[in-house]
């Protein structure tokens, strides 16, 4: 896959950007080029591009001063200390509201993987659409190391404009994919009042699940992400890459229970003046988040490897069973 940048030094100071992309580096230099091409080359091109370097030391950093100089949407900076994941990801998130704090939408980009040129375009436009909806993402073309597309995926947690309900959020947690759906375009107050990317593990489905208090989401049946790397979500890469100093006490227990402690001190605890719920209601998302939580970890772990072990033993008796669940799952006609 080659995307060739086309050289942007037009004047853009005094507008209000539609979008502020925010991109924590850390050394990915042999990536970074076709991340930056794709990025710049969009149809929509009323954006700004902040970019963190997080102490790089490879060629990150004279990358950035290259694309800089030819284009003056790209805002880059160096963090002062390493930072790690997080903390450089937010950084992002608070540089883009301190130097466009008018700009309506907001989006995380990675530094190795590759934009289609109208996904800017497409999902502004959805979210133009839906002024209730917090994000938009897009389908995801999974890429090799040389950017070959190996496997599809399409984004299928949409809630269109239905009201917050149990019902939903426990749908949002089902359906929702938190490594590709972070990154797709988000409201930017939706995102500040949900907090961004909160200091624990699997911070990106923490993040969406608040999100969801906030607004809607939405699907865009559209290919236009291509994901460069997989398996990226393992607990322990997530500790080494966030968290590095002395990790916090807490992330000693199960991310799910510090995730619903989360939500039980944001609604319950310490909320804000103004807050999509209650008390009550905040006490019991904060209960059906672990609840959740702790279904998804006993699926993933006893479940899933059960149906593995039983479709290569037994695949007809599989397949019988497969087709007798979902004739079972479907509604009933009165």
């Amino acid at each position: 896959m080659s995307i060739v940048v086309h050289s942007s030094t037009s004047d853009l100071s005094g507008s209000v950007p539609r979008a502020v992309f925010g991109l924590p580096a850390y050394n990915h230099g042999h990536k970074l080029r076709q991340t930056l091409n794709s990025l710049l080359n969009q149809t929509l091109p009323n954006f700004r591009l902040i970019i963190s370097d997080d102490g790089s030391t490879d060629a990150t950093s004279a990358i950035l001063k290259e694309y800089a100089a030819r284009d003056d949407r790209i805002i880059h900076t160096r963090t002062p200390r390493r930072l790690g994941y997080i903390g450089n990801a937010r950084r992002c998130f608070e540089l883009a509201r301190e130097q466009f704090p008018e700009t309506e939408y907001f989006a995380w980009a990675s530094d190795h993987d590759i934009w289609h040129p109208r996904w800017l375009e497409v999902l502004a436009l959805a979210l133009d659409q839906q002024p209730d909806a917090a994000i938009a993402c897009p389908n995801v073309y999974r890429i090799d190391a040389v950017g070959e597309i190996i496997a599809t995926k399409a984004v299928r947690c949409t809630t269109g404009s239905r009201a917050l309900s149990a019902r939903r959020f426990a749908r949002i947690f089902d359906e929702i994919t938190p490594g590709d759906m972070i990154y797709g375009l988000i409201r930017a107050d939706m995102l500040e009042k949900a907090e961004a990317l909160s200091w624990h593990l699997m911070p990106d489905r923490l993040t969406l699940m608040l999100l969801s208090f906030y607004g809607s989401v939405l699907s865009v049946p559209e290919y236009l992400w291509y994901r460069r790397y997989r398996g990226l979500a393992s607990l322990r890469r997530q500790m080494q890459s966030s968290f590095l100093d002395k990790p916090p006490g807490y992330l000693h227990f199960p991310w799910w229970l510090t995730h619903a402690a989360h939500v039980f001190n944001k609604f319950v605890v310490s909320p804000r003046p103004v807050e999509p719920i209650g008390r009550w209601s905040g006490a019991g998302y904060s209960l059906l988040y672990a609840l959740l939580g702790a279904q998804y970890v006993f699926v993933r772990r006893f479940v899933h490897p059960l149906k593995r072990m039983l479709r290569a033993l037994a695949p007809t008796y599989y397949a019988f069973l497969k087709t007798k669940c979902r004739r079972a799952q479907r509604p009933v006609r009165s």
